[in-house]
């Protein structure tokens, strides 16, 4: 049944959703040492123009980089998903004023609906995992799972410290 109440804005009703599509999503890992911006200057005394860029992360980021051009160094990415596709689908709540007594004006809030959110892979997901990304999941897993008493457990195992603990 529907009588033009939910699709009309500003309606006693009102149906309304949000969508976001993100194409071509990658997801890789690298060496901090690669990425990151090399510092100028030499050891001991702090240059003003150093001190300077120091107060600006931005400034001190572009200089870096174009120094990076100049030794051409490059970063290795190695790929855990690549040119993937996700849609998220958001919707508040509906909430309906019910009128309880038109004399007094006084009104109840019904809940026609909760919040929803969804979330959509719509392409083909293809993992490319190698071993030592595999390692590095485990331990993220571990350091960051609260509540988790296996990773105590396994901390805890000094005997054998190249055991794989369930996470």
């Amino acid at each position: 049944m529907n009588l033009g109440v939910l699709r009309d804005p500003g309606s006693e009703v009102e149906d309304r959703q949000y969508q976001i599509d993100l194409q071509s999503i990658n997801i890789g890992t690298a060496l901090w040492e690669q990425l990151k911006p090399e510092k100028e200057g030499t050891k001991g005394r702090v240059s003003a123009e150093s001190e300077r860029s120091s107060q600006n992360p931005a400034l001190e980021w572009n200089m870096a980089s174009s120094i990076r051009r100049q030794q051409e160094r490059r970063a290795i990415l190695t790929p855990i998903l690549t040119d993937f596709s996700v849609r998220v689908t958001a919707a508040p709540a509906i909430i309906f004023s019910k009128t309880l007594s038109p004399d007094s004006g006084q009104t109840e809030e019904v809940v026609v609906c909760g919040h929803s959110l969804e979330v959509n892979v719509t392409s083909s997901l293809d993992f490319y995992v190698s071993i030592a990304q595999v390692q590095l999941l485990q331990q993220l897993l571990r350091d960051n799972m609260v509540g988790s008493n296996a990773s105590e457990k396994c901390s805890e195992d000094k005997e054998h410290p190249g055991a794989i603990c369930p996470v």
